[in-house]
């Protein structure tokens, strides 16, 4: 696709509306022309992308986290593309720590964790328990007294006794 101006001399409050204008006026592979998946019928014009999205994508969760805000990737390259535009962060030692990559999954309730010591302790400690640590500032719940402590001194500056 041509562009009037180069990506790297738009303004910068224009950079993520026009990156998802250039991703939305991309044309999708013509039919007959490409490779489609046999599972869900996503089409991509190169052969190593179906490939990436067999082994990573078609019928998998998502495996990796943003630490900003509530989205999950299923590659941790479209995490890392989703932390530069929309959360500005380009330092890479940054990146490193914002990037959350979830290897277990609770097969009770579907949370992800990133290795089998914290699935464990979350099987064992609070799946399927109810929320009765209250906030008393905010209300919010919480399954167990440490998580409520540390949300009193985080969110409010507070130490309960």
């Amino acid at each position: 696709m041509q562009w009037f101006i180069e990506p790297s001399k738009w303004p910068s409050h224009l950079v993520l509306p026009m990156m998802i204008l250039k991703e939305n006026l991309k044309e999708p592979p013509k039919a007959g022309v490409g490779y489609s998946c046999s599972d869900c019928g996503k089409a991509y014009k190169v052969k190593s992308s179906l490939s990436n999205h067999r082994k990573w994508e078609c019928g998998k969760e998502p495996r990796f986290k943003c630490l900003y805000c509530a989205y999950k990737a299923k590659q941790k390259v479209h995490l890392v593309r989703h932390l530069r535009k929309l959360h500005r962060v380009l330092d890479s030692e940054e990146l490193n720590h914002a990037v959350v990559h979830f290897k277990e999954k609770c097969p009770q309730c579907h949370k992800l964790y990133k290795n089998r010591k914290s699935l464990i302790s979350h099987r064992s400690r609070d799946c399927g328990r109810p929320k009765h640590n209250i906030c008393e500032v905010c209300f919010e719940a919480f399954k167990r007294k440490e998580h409520l402590r540390g949300h009193m001194i985080r969110r409010h500056g507070l130490l309960l006794h």
